[in-house]
């Protein structure tokens, strides 16, 4: 089963062996921390669809007045900064 099938399909927390993580070449598109072993069980107990916020840069112009410059930026949820109010 693939990660959507599995937590549609089965309650957590839920104790999972990842199989066929050889094939394809599973293990180059996680980002793991050095101590974690992959082949071994893994207990998954929590699932959540992150947040992300998309924002453009402002400039104050000489009048007072703000105008969009350079590209969009996306700021996921795990930011550690905080925001006020301008």
């Amino acid at each position: 089963m693939d990660m959507r099938e599995f937590v549609n399909t089965f309650p957590l927390p839920r104790v999972v062996r990842v199989t066929n993580c050889e094939e394809g070449n599973v293990l180059k598109n996680l980002v793991l921390p050095f101590d974690v072993d992959i082949t071994q069980p893994l207990l998954l107990y929590k699932k959540y669809k992150p947040v992300k916020l998309t924002g453009k840069c402002l400039k104050l112009n000489k009048n007072g007045k703000c105008k969009e410059v350079g590209p969009s930026l996306i700021i996921p949820d795990s930011y550690p900064g905080t925001f006020t109010f301008v």
